[in-house]
């Protein structure tokens, strides 16, 4: 069996200056990786404000073991052991010289710091890109100038031709 299949292909959407920018401003690999940087110091903050409060820990273990064993005289016993234990801890901060508030303000000036890294990257490839599009009307011109400077060169040839073949 023979299945046709019809594809309509369109031409291509033509892109703004603006959508372009735009376009690699979100998709460019050095802003990813600039956001989920910032992501990573926000969550370093995050724990940083955390270890002001206190920690509890608690464990809990349970052991038993069945068996049989012999004495001296070989009278059998029967030895089963159960054993629990339970233990709960807590730690509080009393002091730390404000270590811990130096430690959040410097996560807070790193969020900071990763925020700007995110709108320097956006900007250089907003200028890049603005780099190339002008490099690009530049060529055009330079092109319309070749072609207007091959005109005029050609024109003159022709008129040379023509008054040297008349003879003056």
């Amino acid at each position: 069996a023979l299945i046709f299949c019809a594809l309509s292909f369109s031409a291509q959407k033509k892109w703004t200056l603006q959508e372009c920018v735009q376009y690699a401003a979100q998709n460019n690999l050095q802003v990813k990786q600039n956001v989920l940087s910032k992501k990573i110091q926000e969550k370093n903050l995050e724990a940083s404000k955390k270890n002001k409060l206190p920690g509890v820990s608690a464990t809990l273990n349970n052991n038993a073991s069945f068996g049989q064993g012999q004495d001296v005289f070989g009278n059998s016993q029967r030895n089963d052991n159960f054993n629990n234990s339970a233990n709960v801890g807590a730690n509080v901060l009393v002091y730390n010289n404000k270590r811990l508030d130096k430690q959040i303000r410097k996560d807070q000036f790193e969020v900071e710091a990763s925020q700007y890294d995110i709108e320097k990257t956006q900007n250089d490839i907003s200028l890049q890109i603005a780099q190339q599009y002008l490099n690009i009307l530049l060529n055009r011109e330079v092109e319309k100038i070749n072609n207007s400077a091959y005109e005029n060169a050609k024109k003159q040839y022709e008129r040379a031709k023509i008054t040297t073949n008349v003879g003056t």
